[in-house]
């Protein structure tokens, strides 16, 4: 038996089922990733969505204002979540689809940043409101504020529900789609409290590496191979210049560096190798085993990737990064 759907549910929205754990076989990356990760038929409903939101990329894009204001007025809830179909569409082509995790999309213009804040604020059932997140604070000093946009009724990937929604300080819009949001206790006091509470769960959940599918995690947190790497780096070339007195309250340089490279992630990490060791990187090129040379050549092939595609922005860690937003 394959993946189906069942009946429609009173919004209009089928609710999706997973009918049987057989394997089955797939003709393409997106039939796969909605058979493994989010147990559903690749049929025409979801090739609907992602088509939808490739001709929505395409308005926003060109800031068709007129449409899209039509449409986040009448459809906005509806538009989201084609875009959202449209990019994991994007990330699974790169074989990056996730089960867990946040895209990171180039957008200087802040165009898809806007359209879906406006979408929300016309959805009278659950409007978009101003949410705390742990999520890419450290990048977010510009625009600090983030949002969420709980979407119970829509089909989005892997079972998700809610949009967290940021915009970074080197112009790219973070979105991490989850299976709750995280709405204010004070308004819809059952309703969102249950949420919150399911947010907390799942959160915890996270902490202890439960519920996710091995492969499918595409979190922005930094590899752990390469911060292993960066620490042996850091032990092998920076030394300890502290005096006795220093030592009792100034942390080590290595112990500094390290605490930046991971909470800013992989592009800051680039940045102190390229501003603290590039003589000791050039003097290493001959040596395949020396850490510093297998953390360069690490990163540089994950830079070089996302650069290949045409993406500009920061990168910290394992998010997907997507390029269609730039206005280049």
């Amino acid at each position: 038996m394959s993946p189906t759907s069942s009946n429609v549910n009173p919004s209009g929205e089928p609710e999706w089922v997973m009918i049987s754990n057989e394997p089955m076989n797939v003709e393409s990356k997106m039939e796969e990733y909605c058979w493994s990760v989010c147990h559903i038929a690749y049929d025409k409903t979801i090739k609907g969505y992602i088509l939808k939101g490739r001709e929505l990329k395409t308005l926003i894009k060109e800031n068709d204002k007129v449409e899209l204001d039509k449409i986040a007025k009448t459809n906005g809830k509806e538009a989201v979540r084609n875009l959202i179909w449209a990019l994991m569409d994007e990330a699974v082509e790169q074989d990056k689809g996730f089960s867990s995790g946040s895209m990171r999309i180039d957008d200087p213009d802040k165009k898809i940043h806007a359209f879906i804040m406006e979408c929300g604020k016309h959805d009278l059932d659950y409007p978009i409101y101003q949410r705390w997140s742990t999520h890419m604070n450290e990048m977010s000093t510009k625009d600090p504020i983030q949002y969420g946009y709980d979407l119970p009724s829509m089909t989005l990937p892997a079972q998700k529900r809610s949009v967290l929604l940021g915009h970074l300080d080197d112009d790219t819009t973070f979105i991490k789609i989850e299976k709750y949001g995280y709405p204010p206790f004070y308004t819809h006091i059952w309703r969102n409290n249950k949420e919150r509470l399911g947010h907390s769960y799942e959160y915890l959940q996270t902490r202890i590496n439960k519920g996710l599918l091995k492969g499918y995690d595409r979190k922005e947190h930094v590899p752990h191979d390469i911060l292993e790497l960066f620490k042996q780096t850091l032990k092998k070339y920076v030394k300890d210049q502290r005096s006795y007195v220093e030592s009792l309250y100034v942390y080590k340089e290595s112990d500094q560096l390290y605490a930046e490279g991971k909470k800013f992630g992989i592009s800051r990490i680039q940045k102190i190798i390229q501003n603290k060791l590039s003589t000791e990187l050039e003097d290493a090129k001959s040596d395949a085993e020396n850490p510093l040379t297998k953390l360069n050549h690490r990163i540089d092939e994950i830079v070089q990737e996302a650069k290949s595609r045409g993406y500009q922005g920061f990168i910290k860690g394992r998010e997907v990064t997507l390029p269609f937003f730039n206005s280049k």
